[in-house]
């Protein structure tokens, strides 16, 4: 297997565990016999422990050089945590393994993000991240129609185990992963100097962080919004597979549409043409009308998760690539989600759905104007050479 492809594997295991588990979490856990504020006490870590969490894993690998080796440990710990997980239906002990969950999930993401770009960068073709990141795409999309359609119903925990499947075989692949090139070693004392060199990504992580609480409501709402319209079951699970698919087919395209249109444009446009979807969300009560909107969601996601995690590699550099990506990550699902999802249970509550999509309407302006500004500086010519 090609080391592209191992990156690939890695990609779509990660996130056919999102697919699959997290997404599915919720109804897991009301099958047990949690009460609705314990499950939304335990679905709340999740952001915050990224927040308090992701940037010390990327800051400790970068110092030490040891991505690779995190990467691998902590999916072998998640597998680890995730068997003690299902030991117990009683509620401190979910909410114990649940923030060893959250802790060693936090690190995955933007570590595989950034041993795939220290891959790429040494082929002169760091644009073509996304054609890696597709496959955590179509991971995506296919494990929660396929949870949806064939353990949705039946034994709920089917997805523990499955999950902790994917973990122990991410570990094995992760140790296959080259390791990157080594930088010379820095001290504690030149990662703050590094932020301090770079004024704006401050700014850059505030915008970020407002765009993440969009999502954050989406991610959790959406279908909170298909049955308050009364779409039909098959309508919902039509939903998510569209964006699902539709995300991995613009990141293929990734590469091609940086060169002809550059990195910033794609990543401003992208994220602004989420805007308009929650404004028709405020109108919308036809359920089909629900599916052509995925669009949107879909050029979202080809900015935030290709673009934007170019645009911060581009920030901090090679020396910190794993600080930069945690960073990203924390700002995007960690506070910006967890701020979105404190704010829309209240406005919910008090105002209906409605109200929590124009409260998106703002919030993503907003980031799209702090992120317009954020980004004007002039950023590095990206290299092309060949394909994946």
């Amino acid at each position: 297997m090609t080391v592209a492809a191992r990156f690939g594997l890695i990609f779509a295991l990660f996130y056919t565990g999102v697919g699959s588990f997290y997404t599915y979490l919720a109804l897991y856990l009301k099958d047990i016999g949690l009460s609705g504020t314990q499950i939304g006490i335990l679905l709340a870590v999740f952001p915050l422990a990224s927040f308090l969490t992701q940037p010390l894993w990327g800051f400790i690998s970068d110092l030490y050089q040891i991505r690779r080796g995190i990467l691998a440990i902590t999916c072998f710990a998640l597998g680890l945590v995730s068997l003690l997980f299902g030991l117990s239906d009683e509620y401190g002990w979910l909410l114990g393994c649940t923030i060893g969950l959250a802790i060693l999930r936090s690190p995955i993401g933007p570590l595989s993000d950034a041993l795939a770009l220290e891959y790429l960068m040494g082929q002169n073709r760091r644009n073509d991240y996304g054609r890696l990141r597709l496959w955590g795409s179509v991971g995506f999309a296919v494990a929660s129609m396929a949870t949806g359609a064939f353990i949705i119903g039946g034994d709920l925990r089917l997805l523990l185990y499955l999950y902790i499947v994917t973990t122990v075989v991410m570990g094995l692949v992760a140790l296959t992963l080259p390791a990157g090139h080594s930088t010379a070693r820095m001290s504690w004392a030149d990662g703050v100097a590094v932020l301090g060199a770079n004024p704006t990504i401050l700014p850059w992580l505030a915008g970020v962080a407002l765009i993440g609480a969009t999502l954050g409501i989406v991610n959790s709402y959406q279908i909170i919004y298909l049955d308050d319209i009364n779409a039909p079951g098959w309508v919902s699970g039509l939903a998510f597979a569209i964006a699902g698919l539709l995300e991995a087919g613009l990141m293929g395209l990734a590469a091609p549409l940086i060169r002809r249109w550059g990195l910033r444009p794609i990543f401003l446009s992208g994220i602004a043409l989420m805007v308009p979807r929650w404004m028709l969300y405020t109108v919308i009560v036809d359920p089909i009308l629900v599916l052509p909107t995925q669009v949107l969601h879909s050029i979202g996601m080809l900015s935030l998760l290709v673009a934007g995690v170019l645009l911060i590699d581009q920030q901090l550099g090679a020396q910190w690539r794993a600080t930069g990506q945690t960073l990203y990550q924390a700002a995007l699902h960690g506070l910006g989600s967890a701020i979105g999802l404190l704010a829309a249970g209240v406005i919910y509550d008090q105002a209906g759905i409605v109200s929590v999509w124009w409260a998106c309407v703002v919030a993503g302006t907003l980031g799209v104007i702090v992120l317009a500004w954020a980004t004007q500086r002039p950023a590095a010519q990206l290299v092309e050479t060949r394909g994946v």
